[in-house]
């Protein structure tokens, strides 16, 4: 997939550090991504056929669902995930007009804990994080990382702030240091203090404890919207 092309250089000119880093650790953690992609998506391709399937058969959406991502160095990139939510704005709209709370949380996360627009399908997809099975490929593009903060919107991108120009530094993940750390029971400024912590302490020996704690996290389902 091709790169969309390149956002506020002046913001990834300024980032604070490691923005061109090379090196043994990138390179391991490249080939690192490579290899659990490839043998993450040799396991899991037959659910995400199934998947796939049942949702173009059972909800009659289209399966997949791509949307423009910020990635490492600011560069923009087509995100793919299963479709989990209906296509319908008015519902949306009219929702989060009966709720304040949900509006103030999905105009900061664009999550919601009650999503009106979710399907049953998609509401499994979710807790057991099927729906972001085909980043696998975002993965092996290079576009993305096994491990890394979570892929934002070039708006929730802006919207972090001084944490934003942190984000550039590495790219985003499948699975990372808040999503280990509570999912979406966190708070947004928990997450956006996770992240960008990571990206500023990141080392192969976090990547590795995030790594063997997210399949605990997944099979547990705790956090999940």
């Amino acid at each position: 997939m091709k790169l969309a092309g390149h956002i506020l250089r002046e913001d990834a000119a300024s980032a604070p550090h490691r923005l061109t880093a090379g090196g043994l650790a990138w390179g391991a953690k490249r080939v690192i991504d490579i290899a659990l992609s490839l043998g993450l998506l040799l396991l899991t391709g037959p659910v995400l056929v199934a998947a796939t399937v049942l949702i173009a058969s059972i909800d009659r959406q289209r399966p997949f669902y791509i949307d423009e991502r910020v990635g490492r160095n600011g560069w923009l990139f087509k995100c793919i995930k299963l479709r989990t939510l209906r296509p319908d704005s008015v519902l949306l709209a009219s929702y989060l007009r009966q709720q304040p709370a949900e509006a103030a949380r999905y105009g900061d996360s664009r999550k919601l804990v009650n999503d009106p627009r979710k399907t049953r399908l998609g509401a499994v997809l979710r807790k057991l994080s099927i729906d972001e099975t085909p980043q696998l490929l975002n993965v092996l593009l290079g576009q993305m990382s096994i491990i890394g903060p979570r892929p934002l919107a070039p708006d929730e991108w802006r919207a972090r702030g001084a944490a934003a120009r942190d984000l550039l530094l590495v790219k985003p993940g499948l699975t990372g240091l808040w999503q280990v750390s509570g999912r979406s029971e966190l708070t947004m400024d928990e997450r956006v203090r996770y992240d960008s912590q990571y990206a500023r302490d990141w080392t192969l020996l976090l990547d590795l404890k995030i790594l063997l704690i997210t399949p605990f996290v997944i099979l547990a389902g705790r956090g999940a919207t």
